[in-house]
């Protein structure tokens, strides 16, 4: 059975789907979930207080997958498989619509999300680096820190796009998957050394075969 706080954080998020964040109200979650206002109180101050927390655990979670994803993988596996993902649009990023909201009514918590996010995504991309370095799959000369931060750029500019950052959603309208294809030659071409190269055209060629 669930705790109470755990049943108002599974009774919110459900409200967050269906009415969006801002239009969800601390009496809408009380009348959810099965209790009074006060017994709210004991677990939040106010709603950004909810709100917060809600980001928090859904962000443990992103990592939790993302840094899963990474341990049980070889490198050139995780470069195929986030190729794959990124067309379809699990970049281990949470929907648009709810990144909005959370941007336009409560910037401060999407400000310190983001900078969480940023963390750990660079974190996740380091070891990831080192991995494949040290599995010789990538080239041994990389300039890791170059290399990392070139990485982040990238993948908060594919991010912006999913986003739909005015600056870099403008002009033509480009596919996810098209997207995906264009950054994946871009960090293949950059990362692979030659027995890395051999390992991933292995991989897709086992990918065509069971098709």
């Amino acid at each position: 059975m669930q705790d109470t706080k755990s049943l108002i954080l599974s009774e919110a998020e459900t409200l967050f789907g269906k009415k969006g964040i801002r239009e969800t109200s601390i009496d809408d979650i009380c009348h959810q979930v099965g209790i009074s206002k006060r017994t709210f109180y004991q677990y939040y101050r106010q709603k950004e207080d909810l709100i917060a927390d809600f980001i928090s655990i859904g962000m443990d979670k992103i990592q939790q997958d993302l840094d899963s994803f990474i341990s049980q993988r070889e490198p050139v596996e995780i470069l195929l498989s986030l190729s794959s993902q990124a067309a379809k649009k699990v970049l281990f990023n949470p929907p648009p619509a709810f990144v909005e909201e959370i941007k336009k009514y409560y910037y401060q918590i999407f400000v310190k999300a983001s900078k969480d996010r940023s963390r750990f995504v660079k974190d996740s991309l380091l070891d990831f680096l080192q991995k494949g370095i040290d599995s010789g799959q990538f080239r041994s000369d990389l300039d890791v820190p170059a290399v990392l931060k070139m990485l982040m750029l990238s993948h908060k500019g594919v991010s912006d796009y999913y986003y739909k950052d005015d600056y870099i959603s403008s002009g033509k309208k480009i596919s996810m998957k098209a997207m995906a294809s264009a950054y994946g030659d871009m960090v293949n071409h950059l990362l692979l050394s030659p027995a890395g190269w051999e390992k991933y055209d292995s991989l897709k060629c086992d990918q065509a075969d069971g098709q």
